[in-house]
């Protein structure tokens, strides 16, 4: 098969995976020497993002830089966000792309999602991935028909109907 006959994202994969490698040697906090207060989480996503320079969160400045410019080698790259201890350290826009705009991120929000649903269960947030969601979304699910109702995370998470 003729790699322009791969999907987008068997393409852009080896492209992720270099700049995830070039970018996390710069978030190792034991490089910058500095000593960090505890960040709690959860961020509060409904607050306005605060930002700080790299070497505020433990993050190398020079690495994130060589990180970003070679990431701007990468044609379909539209934009770059690193954030670190819930501060955005570096934004910027590639290729012609601006703040307002959409992007087309197709199955990478699936991957964040069950990569979250996974940590949760591990640290005991979920009971499993066989937990039915409709507790949870029972504002939803109470008119919904018993079949509905014993749809889990993992039918959610895999996009796939429930055994009959």
């Amino acid at each position: 098969m003729s790699p322009s006959r791969f999907p987008f994202s068997a393409r852009f994969l080896p492209w992720a995976l270099i700049l995830t490698l070039l970018i996390l040697p710069a978030c190792d906090s034991a490089s910058s020497g500095n000593d960090q207060e505890e960040f709690a989480y959860p961020v509060e996503l409904l607050n306005e993002w605060t930002e700080a320079e790299p070497g505020e969160v433990g993050v190398n400045a020079d690495q994130l830089q060589s990180a970003l410019t070679s990431a701007r080698q990468i044609d379909r790259l539209t934009s770059i966000l690193v954030v670190k201890d819930g501060r955005i350290i570096m934004e910027d826009y590639l290729n012609g792309a601006e703040q307002s705009d959409l992007h087309d991120v197709r199955s990478v929000t699936k991957s964040v999602v069950s990569t979250i649903a996974g940590i949760a269960v591990s640290e005991g947030l979920i009971p499993s991935m066989d937990t039915p969601i409709s507790p949870t979304l029972d504002f939803v699910m109470e008119n919904m028909p018993a079949e509905s109702q014993a749809v889990t995370l993992e039918n959610l998470l895999t996009m796939t109907g429930l055994k009959t």
